[in-house]
């Protein structure tokens, strides 16, 4: 089949190439899917998982190798930590596709044929429909996940998990704006508490809160809603 594929046989050449579906879940405990299943355990073992992740998170979903070899083994000097990478991105190669990670020179970059990560499925569907983005959100950014000997990759994570707290407590907000509109007022005022569970300090989320207590009738409500802010 390579052979055909080597000289151009279009349907041959189309099965070498297409990648396995990647799922990654980073809203509560992070996780992934293969093809819809279960992955192999390889895919998520922690560095493995956090290597995949951080890719797909990153600018161009690339980094250098010297960069990922800081953040995910800094306790190991230079030739160990190459040894560590490269074994990872080949056991991801086998488990993933040989395309899903590709070197280009000194950096390694993360293909986006079939890819699909939900903080990044959460901004595109932000705007069109607040209510199926908050669906996605099963939790806090890579809840309970931890790196051992990785405080580059911590730090990264818990700035990252404030950014996403700060996006989806903006969507709650315009989520519950839309229900404020359609005289939803309950619903509405629910949007706002969670948002200000995310975000204690958001004067657009008590505003809601309050707003709704007051056209559901419940003045008193929106009144301890300002006092509690």
């Amino acid at each position: 089949s390579r052979w055909a594929a080597s000289c151009g046989h279009p349907a041959v050449a189309e099965a070498l190439t297409v990648l396995p579906a990647l799922d990654l879940f980073c809203f509560g405990a992070p996780g992934a899917r293969v093809n819809g299943t279960d992955p192999p355990r390889e895919v998520v073992w922690k560095k493995h998982l956090a290597l995949l992740i951080y890719l797909a998170l990153s600018p161009d979903r690339s980094r250098t190798r010297e960069h990922l070899r800081g953040l995910l083994w800094p306790e190991k000097d230079e030739q160990l930590s190459r040894q560590y990478l490269n074994e990872a991105v080949r056991r991801l190669r086998i488990r993933l596709g040989d395309e899903r990670l590709v070197t280009r020179g000194d950096v390694i970059e993360m293909s986006v044929d079939r890819l699909s990560v939900d903080t990044l499925r959460l901004q595109e569907l932000a705007t069109r429909d607040p209510a199926k983005a908050l669906a996605l959100v099963r939790g806090d950014f890579l809840e309970g996940f931890s790196v051992e000997d990785a405080p580059a990759f911590e730090e990264w994570a818990t700035h990252e998990r404030e950014r996403q707290r700060t996006r989806v407590a903006g969507i709650m907000v315009e989520h519950g704006e839309k229900q404020l509109a359609s005289n939803r007022f309950a619903e509405a005022r629910d949007a706002g508490r969670q948002a200000l569970g995310l975000q204690p300090f958001s004067e657009l989320a008590v505003r809601l809160v309050m707003r709704a207590a007051a056209l559901g009738g419940d003045q008193a409500g929106g009144l301890a809603a300002f006092h509690d802010f």
